[in-house]
C-alpha cells in the first residue's frame, strides 16, 4: 500500500470504493433479474450460475498455480538464509508495499506469494487470449484486432510488471506494474464508448467517429503515461487516473448492459447479461480484497509481530485459531486474491466487450466456452 497515505487520502480511496462496490453490487442484482425472467419460465439452467463455476475452477486453477510457484522459492529462500545473514539485498525503493513481509522469506525475492500470484494469474489469461482458442474469435474478423490485441497485451504487460515489484520493490518495477493498468483500462473505455457509439448510430463498423475516440483515448493514456512519470511518488495522481478510467468502463458497460438495443434477447440473457455480472462479482471481490489490505493490513501484522516479541507470547486483541489464521492470511493471502480476482476481471473484462462487439458486427452466435477461463466464441448463423 501507499507509504505515505494521509488518512484524508485514504478515507476518500476507501468511500470510492464503497460507491463501487455499491454501484456494482445494484447492477448485477438487476442484470440477474433480467436474466432470471428469460431463463426461469423456459426452466432452463441459469446460465449466471454455470459461468460462476467455470470462474471458481479458474480461480482455483490460479492459486494452486500459486502455491506450486511460491513453495520452490520459499524452500531455496531457506537454504540461502542457512549460507548467509537475512539481510535485504535490494533496497526498497518503491512508494507502495504490501502486507507481505519484505525479503524475510527469500533475499532476493521480497514477496515470494505475491510474485508467484503475479505469474499464475495475469500472464496466463493474458497469453490464452493472446495465443489461446479464445484468440480465434477476435484475430479472424477483419479491422477490429487490434483493440483486444492492445487489451490482452497490456494484461501481459500488468502481470511482467507486478511480478517484478513484488519480487524487487523497486521505483522502476513500480511504473511496470501500474503504468500497464492505466494503458488497459483506457484500452477498455476506448472499446466501451465505440461500442455505445455504434450501438447508439445503429452502425455496423468504425466510423470516423470512432477514429477520433480512438485517437482521443490514445492522446488520453500518452497523457496518463506523462503525468504518472512525474508525479510517481504520489499514489494519488494514479488513483485519480486509473478511477477515471475504470468508471468510464462502468457506466459504459452499465449503459451496453441495460440501455443498447440487442435484438437477440437469447444473447443478451444468455452471454451478455452473465459475463457482466460475473465481471461486477469479481470486481466486488477484488476491491474488498484490496480495500482490506489498505485498512487492516499494518494493524493486524503489527499486532501479530508485538505478539510474536512479546515476553510470554499471548494475544493483546486477536486470540485463539484467529491469532495465527488471520495475520497468515494478511500476509500471504489477501493480495493473492486481489491478483486473482482482478486478473479473472480483467479477462471478463475483455469476453464481455468482444461478445457485444462481435455481436455487433455480426460475427455470428456468441456462446460460452471454457478452456481454463470462460471465453466467448462464436458460431455462424446457417441462415446468413
Amino acid at each position: 500500500m501507499p507509504a505515505s497515505l494521509d488518512e484524508n487520502t485514504r478515507s476518500v480511496i476507501v468511500k470510492v470504493a464503497s460507491i463501487s462496490i455499491l454501484v456494482l453490487s445494484c447492477a448485477a442484482w438487476n442484470a440477474q433479474k433480467l436474466v432470471n425472467q428469460n431463463t426461469i419460465p423456459r426452466r432452463q439452467t441459469n446460465p449466471t450460475l454455470k459461468l460462476l463455476w467455470g470462474c471458481l475452477a479458474t480461480f482455483i486453477l490460479m492459486v494452486a498455480a500459486s502455491a506450486i510457484i511460491t513453495t520452490p522459492i520459499l524452500l531455496h529462500g531457506q537454504s540461502l538464509f542457512h549460507q548467509t545473514d537475512k539481510n535485504t539485498s535490494i533496497d526498497v525503493s518503491s512508494s507502495i508495499n504490501f502486507c507481505e513481509m519484505d525479503f524475510v522469506d527469500h533475499p532476493w525475492v521480497a514477496e515470494p506469494a505475491n510474485t508467484a500470484s503475479s505469474l499464475a494469474s495475469y500472464i496466463p489469461l493474458a497469453l490464452l487470449g493472446l495465443y489461446g482458442p479464445p484468440s480465434i474469435e477476435w484475430r479472424l474478423p477483419p479491422n477490429h484486432n487490434r483493440r483486444f490485441r492492445m487489451s490482452y497485451m497490456s494484461l501481459l504487460a500488468i502481470g511482467i510488471g507486478s511480478t517484478l515489484l513484488h519480487a524487487l520493490l523497486t521505483g522502476l518495477s513500480q511504473g511496470g506494474d501500474e503504468l500497464p493498468m492505466l494503458w488497459f483500462m483506457a484500452s477498455l473505455s476506448f472499446i466501451c464508448l465505440d461500442l455505445i457509439l455504434c450501438g447508439l448510430n445503429k452502425t455496423r463498423g468504425t466510423s470516423m467517429n470512432s477514429k477520433k475516440l480512438q485517437w482521443l483515448f490514445s492522446t488520453s493514456a500518452l497523457g496518463a503515461t506523462l503525468v504518472y512519470v512525474l508525479c510517481r511518488e504520489n499514489f494519488l495522481p494514479f488513483y485519480i487516473m486509473f478511477i477515471a478510467y475504470s468508471w468510464i468502463t462502468l457506466i459504459s458497460l452499465i449503459m451496453i448492459s441495460f440501455v443498447l438495443e440487442w435484438k437477440d434477447i437469447t444473447f443478451k440473457t444468455t452471454v451478455l447479461l452473465p459475463l457482466a455480472i460475473c465481471t461486477s462479482l469479481h470486481a466486488i471481490f477484488g476491491l474488498t480484497s484490496w480495500t482490506s489490505e489498505m485498512l487492516f493490513c499494518n494493524t493486524i501484522i503489527s499486532q501479530y509481530q508485538n505478539q510474536q516479541e512479546s515476553v510470554h507470547g499471548t494475544p493483546n486483541t486477536l486470540d485463539g485459531i484467529t491469532h495465527v489464521l488471520l495475520p497468515w492470511f494478511f500476509n500471504r493471502g489477501v493480495h493473492l486474491c486481489w491478483h486473482c480476482s482482478s486478473a479473472l476481471l480483467a479477462f471478463l473484462g475483455i469476453q464481455t466487450l468482444l461478445a457485444a462487439k462481435g455481436t455487433q458486427l455480426g460475427w455470428g452466435e456468441a456462446h460460452i466456452r471454457w478452456w481454463g477461463a470462460p471465453y466467448v466464441s462464436f458460431q455462424k448463423i446457417k441462415n446468413q
